[in-house]
C-alpha cells in the first residue's frame, strides 16, 4: 500500500523528570527501537511534555539520537542554542522560560528522518540544562518543595514509521 502508516511505537513518562546536572546530555524516556519495514521508509518521531525551570537564567536544550548498529548519530537540526559550547540541539528554551517558579512551557517536537536501513534502529531522547545553579522539570511545571500538587502531563515519545 502506498501512504499511511506502517508502524506506530510510542513510549511514556508518567513521572516528571527533576535534575540539576549541567552540560551533560541526560535520557529522557527508555528508548524506542523498531526494524524499518523498508529502506525508503521515514520515521516521524514525536516529542511532546511540558518544561519549567528554577531561575531567570535558565538553558535547557532537546535532541534525539538515532543508533544502527553501533554508529549513534545526533538528530540535532541546525538550531545552535549555545555558541560558547558550540551546542546544537532540536528544540532549546532559555530565560525566557522564567517568569515565576510555577509556569511551565509546553514542549512539541516533530523530527522527519530517513534511517535507509533494514536493521535495527534505536530513538531516543535528551535533554541538557547550559545554566549552572539552575535545575529543571520536564513533565511538570518547576516549583520550589513538593512538585505533586503543580499541573502535570505526561511527556510522550512517538515514532510512526511511513
Amino acid at each position: 500500500a502506498s501512504g499511511g502508516a506502517i508502524s506506530f511505537h510510542q513510549i511514556d513518562r508518567t513521572s516528571y523528570l527533576s535534575s540539576s546536572t549541567v552540560d551533560s546530555w541526560v535520557q529522557i524516556l527508555d528508548p524506542i527501537t523498531m526494524t524499518p519495514d523498508s529502506a525508503s521508509s521515514r520515521m516521524a518521531l514525536d516529542f511532546n511534555s511540558l518544561a519549567g525551570v528554577s531561575s531567570t537564567s535558565a538553558s535547557i536544550m532537546i535532541k534525539f539520537t538515532r543508533t544502527i548498529g553501533s554508529t549513534v548519530t545526533d538528530l540535532i537540526g541546525t538550531m545552535a542554542n549555545r555558541n560558547a559550547a558550540g551546542t546544537q540541539c532540536l528544540w532549546g528554551g532559555g530565560e525566557e522560560m522564567y517568569t515565576n517558579a510555577y509556569t511551565g512551557h509546553a514542549i512539541s517536537i516533530h523530527y522527519t528522518d530517513l534511517p535507509n536501513t533494514t536493521s535495527a534502529v534505536t530513538y531516543k531522547a535528551y535533554v541538557l540544562s547550559a545554566a549552572g545553579g539552575t535545575s529543571f522539570t520536564l513533565g511538570s511545571v518547576h516549583a520550589t518543595g513538593s512538585n505533586n500538587e503543580y499541573p502535570a502531563v505526561d511527556t510522550r515519545f512517538t515514532l510512526t514509521e511511513l
